[in-house]
């Protein structure tokens, strides 16, 4: 039975309860914070199948109409693709949004899939995986410890409002964010 400690002013301290985890567990959250290949299996595939319904979606008539479907005779001849850097999002050369990296993946999409729009989706899933793994692979060049970094990852993957997976228009918002994680770990490797 534990006894109670006598402080100066004769009042009891109590005992703390302690709950001690079994050793299995202990082991198993060593073991699993030590193995990194596991957080990369699992921040791909997390992502990767809770997004991978949005290629069942359609073209939503936002940007997407303007800027692939009306432009696909454009998009469809990869021989275009340094329209990419001469024109706006829209591939205009009037408008204001200049966004090279998003009309490429553009390009690509068309080459590889053609107007149907799974390839669409598809290709921001993988970008947004691709930013999750950065992410990542930040916090722990920070120096963040190996299970804190992962649950800061999982908690950036699945959020709701990382809705860029669906919309396509947004897909620019993917290559942001990845320069966001990316410039840091760079600069510091």
């Amino acid at each position: 039975m534990a006894q109670k400690k006598q402080t100066a002013n004769n009042s009891t301290i109590k005992p703390k309860a302690t709950t001690a985890k079994p050793a299995y567990v202990n082991s198993f959250l060593d073991s699993f914070a030590e193995q990194p290949i596991w957080h990369w299996f699992i921040l791909t595939l997390l992502p990767f199948f809770i997004y991978i319904k949005t290629t069942g979606f359609q073209f939503i008539d936002f940007d997407d109409v303007a800027i692939i479907k009306n432009n696909y005779p454009i998009l469809s001849d990869i021989k275009n693709i340094g329209w990419a850097f001469k024109t706006d999002a829209f591939l205009t050369t009037t408008g204001d949004f200049y966004r090279p990296l998003q009309t490429v993946v553009f390009f690509i999409d068309a080459f590889i899939g053609g107007e149907r729009p799974w390839i669409y989706h598809l290709s921001n899933v993988l970008l947004h995986i691709l930013t999750v793994v950065s992410l990542y692979s930040l916090l722990k060049k920070l120096g963040s410890r190996n299970l804190t970094a992962l649950f800061i990852a999982l908690i950036f993957s699945v959020t709701s409002f990382i809705k860029q997976c669906c919309f396509l228009d947004t897909s620019n918002w993917r290559f942001i964010n990845w320069f966001v994680w990316c410039t840091p770990f760079f600069k510091l490797h």
